[in-house]
């Protein structure tokens, strides 16, 4: 069983390699983007299941993603709603609050 898992994670970093090179020739295709968060979000609802935490540098790594897909997509809104949404859902977890103004 162990080494099932170690090859689920293998797959993984190499899915995260591949999208890493397509977005650096292909920045600006939102369906790239789209399918890349996804599959990054994925990563911690899988990991957040097995472990019954979350994992910091993971979610760090989702935001780093998202940020960089804002500066590559500001054109497109629906990219920052989604990010927001993943942001709330992200404090929900911790037990934080967002007051709105």
């Amino acid at each position: 069983m162990a080494a099932e898992s170690e090859f689920v994670e293998g797959q993984r970093e190499f899915l995260v390699f591949v999208f890493e090179r397509a977005l650096a020739v292909l920045p600006g295709s939102y369906k790239l983007w789209k399918r890349y968060l996804d599959f990054r979000r994925q990563i911690v609802r899988e990991k957040k299941v097995k472990k019954g935490i979350s994992d910091e540098q993971v979610q760090d790594d989702v935001n780093h993603c998202y940020e960089r897909a804002l500066c590559n997509l500001f054109r497109v809104k629906l990219s920052t709603f989604i990010y927001l949404i993943y942001i709330y859902y992200r404090c929900q977890g911790y037990g934080w609050t967002i007051v709105s103004s």
